[in-house]
């Protein structure tokens, strides 16, 4: 198997209301750094797919689009109340498991819409790893091909931001 990666990073303020009892210090409004790196495997073997498979200026300019702009300096909450500009209201607490499920379900799409239907296909598993803090992390895998593709995309409609 054979992967390539990109690193990436935002800041975001998130409050997690669902997932802590009230008075858990994440149950205020805090933000974090976060740090990642989203990464592209393949079973190919390097000559399949003409030694490159992703241009890593493409890459970067997907990670850019679908993760870093798409969460920097942005609240993150799951609380739908929320009318405030910069806020992105997900389906459930922004915890560092859903932003890296989201991240990967945000890239496979953009991928999907970029690659090539032969480059798409050559692509194993995509991956997302999102550090929280220095030493928590969360990952997030998906194997390709998707059978899920319908849930995956009610899941990111069901997205608000404001």
């Amino acid at each position: 198997m054979l992967t390539i990666a990109r690193k990436f990073s935002f800041n975001a303020a998130h409050r997690l209301s669902e997932t802590v009892p009230e008075g858990h210090p994440c149950s205020r409004v805090h933000g974090h750094t976060y740090k990642g790196e989203f990464s592209i495997t393949t079973t190919q073997e390097p000559h399949e797919f003409r030694g490159m498979l992703v241009d890593f200026s493409v890459l970067k300019q997907l990670l850019k689009r679908e993760v870093e702009d798409f969460f920097d300096h942005k609240f993150l909450t799951s609380d739908a109340s929320t009318d405030k500009k910069g806020t992105v209201i997900l389906p459930i607490d922004p915890t560092v498991e859903y932003l890296t499920y989201l991240s990967t379900v945000k890239m496979y799409f953009a991928l999907k819409n970029t690659l090539s239907q032969p480059t798409f296909e050559a692509i194993a598993s995509l991956c997302t790893t999102l550090y929280e803090t220095e030493r928590s992390w969360g990952a997030y895998s998906l194997m390709l091909p998707v059978n899920t593709e319908d849930a995956l995309t009610e899941e990111l409609s069901s997205i608000k931001t404001l």
